[in-house]
């Protein structure tokens, strides 16, 4: 099963004015909640996950706070390769860890979450990472909403890995006749404009996106 069916039987992608951080308001939503409460297409999905992990072949894969958890923990049993989860901030008690699990200097570590957004809210997961040794080599996540983003990390080295673009999306759900060519065009021309406002400022060339 490809990963549009996945979304679309588990009514997990959402279409309007979602207000995602501060004042970002993109006309699309992915409801990951309704995935995660199918467990058939749970399964299905990290299926799509771990094939992309088993080509990448890290040293370990992270788990993002908190939606990658479980992502991350269906990956590591599929691969047998070695998951960590990462927090925001350090816990405030016990060991006061950010980071639960092994991360030994100089592996190479892909993070794992639902979808991606803006380049800010990954830093803490990435800095975090680095500063126990880790080498964050990948993003990988389900649904990268392509509003900057992957162009910050490319700069950074991280190459994202996303199972689907709104672009891929909308095409699809266009040519299923689950919207019309016009509202397709609009959809796809707000992300756009995001997309640019994000970049504008960042030594990165807008005109190309």
């Amino acid at each position: 099963m490809n990963v549009y069916d996945i979304l679309t039987h588990t009514d997990s992608i959402k279409l309007g004015d979602f207000e995602i951080f501060g004042d970002i308001k993109l006309p699309l939503f992915f409801e990951y909640g309704n995935l995660i409460s199918k467990p058939r297409y749970f399964d299905f999905i990290t299926d799509l996950l771990a094939e992309e992990v088993r080509n990448i072949g890290p040293d370990k894969i992270v788990g993002a706070f908190t939606s990658g958890y479980p992502l991350t923990a269906a990956v590591s049993l599929k691969t047998n390769i070695s998951q960590a989860l990462v927090r925001r901030k350090r816990k405030i008690y016990g060991t006061q860890k950010q980071i639960e699990g092994m991360i030994e200097n100089g592996d190479s570590v892909i993070i794992i979450d639902d979808f991606l957004t803006n380049m800010e809210n990954n830093l803490e997961f990435i800095e975090a990472i680095e500063e126990q040794g880790g080498r964050v080599t990948h993003l990988l996540v389900i649904l990268d909403f392509d509003i900057g983003a992957k162009e910050e990390l490319a700069q950074r080295g991280i190459d994202v890995v996303s199972l689907i673009t709104p672009k891929e999306l909308i095409s699809k759900m266009c040519k299923r006749n689950a919207l019309s060519k016009e509202e397709k065009e609009e959809i796809l021309k707000k992300i756009k404009s995001i997309k640019k406002k994000n970049l504008s400022g960042k030594n990165i060339d807008v005109n190309t996106v």
